[in-house]
C-alpha cells in the first residue's frame, strides 16, 4: 500500500515535470523556428530531428505514466453508493460478516445514506463489488450519548442522529469496512483515510471519529491508528474513538 501510494506520487511529480518541460521547452522549440516556416528547407535537419525527439518523448512519457497510474489503481473502481441502493450496500456487507451483529441494520442505513450522499464507499472490479466502507455524519447528541455508553453501537443510530452534506457533524462512525483480497482491502483503507482526513479538514465541528471492531483484521486497524476504548473497563468489541486533537488528519491517519 505504502509502494503503491510512493508510486502515485512519483507519477504526479513526473507529470508536472512533463507540463513544465513541455510549457517552456515547446514554446521555444516554436519561436525559433518561426523564422524558417517560410522556407522549411532552410532549417537544418538535425534540429527538425531534435524537434520530433523533443514532441515524441513528451507524448510517449505522457501516455506510459497515464498507463501507469492505471496499472496501479489494478482495475479497481470506487463510487459513492445512491440512497436507492440499501439493499445492495446490505446484502455486500452480509457476504463479509457471518454475525448479524456486525451488519448494520437496514433502518440505520436507510435513514443515513437517504441522509448524506458520503455515508457508503462501494469498491467494484470488472463492474462486481469487492469492498465497501460505511461511515455515519452523527451530530452532537449522538456523540455525547456514545460517550457515555447510552448508545452502545451504530445500531442503535436513527434518522436523530444523522446529519446532512452540508451540516456540521460533530462526529463520523465508520460502522463498517471490508473487501476481498489483499489489493482491495488496501484500496479501501486508503480510500477512506482519505476520506475521513477530507471531510475533518472541511468541518472543524468534528470532534472524535469512533469504530468498532467486528474481527481481528479490524482490531489491528484500530489500534495502528491511534483509537483509545471510551472506557478501559469495557470488552474489545465495544465502541473506540478517536480524538481529532489536534487537528492534523493527514499526519494522524498515515
Amino acid at each position: 500500500m505504502a509502494r503503491r501510494h510512493a508510486w502515485r506520487l512519483v507519477s504526479k511529480l513526473l507529470k508536472i515535470a512533463l507540463w513544465v518541460v513541455g510549457a517552456t521547452g515547446l514554446p521555444t522549440i516554436i519561436t525559433w523556428a518561426i523564422p524558417y516556416a517560410r522556407n522549411a528547407k532552410s532549417l537544418p535537419p538535425i534540429w527538425w530531428a531534435i524537434g520530433a525527439s523533443v514532441i515524441g518523448t513528451l507524448l510517449i512519457s505522457w501516455l506510459l505514466l497515464n498507463w501507469v497510474e492505471g496499472r496501479l489503481k489494478l482495475g479497481i473502481s470506487e463510487r459513492y453508493a445512491r440512497s436507492t441502493e440499501v439493499e445492495e450496500v446490505f446484502r455486500i456487507c452480509r457476504g463479509f460478516y457471518a454475525r448479524d451483529d456486525h451488519v448494520i441494520n437496514r433502518d440505520s442505513l436507510q435513514c443515513f445514506m437517504s441522509t448524506s450522499s458520503r455515508t457508503v464507499k462501494i469498491f467494484e472490479k470488472d463492474k462486481q463489488p469487492v469492498g465497501l466502507y460505511i461511515v455515519f455524519a452523527i451530530n452532537g447528541e449522538a456523540v455525547r450519548k456514545i460517550r457515555d455508553g447510552t448508545i452502545p453501537n451504530a445500531q442503535a443510530l436513527n434518522a436523530r442522529h444523522a446529519v446532512r452534506d452540508r451540516g456540521k457533524p460533530a462526529g463520523l462512525y465508520v460502522t463498517n469496512i471490508c473487501a476481498s483480497g489483499f489489493i482491495a482491502r488496501g484500496r479501501a483503507v486508503e480510500s477512506l483515510k482519505e476520506d475521513l482526513a477530507d471531510r475533518i479538514r472541511r468541518h472543524r465541528s468534528i470532534k472524535y471519529v469512533f469504530a468498532r471492531m467486528a474481527n481481528d483484521d479490524g482490531g489491528r486497524l484500530i489500534r495502528k491508528y491511534g483509537f483509545k476504548k471510551i472506557h478501559e473497563n469495557l470488552p474489545d468489541q465495544q465502541v473506540w474513538n478517536w480524538e481529532v486533537v489536534p487537528r492534523l488528519p493527514e499526519e494522524a491517519l498515515r
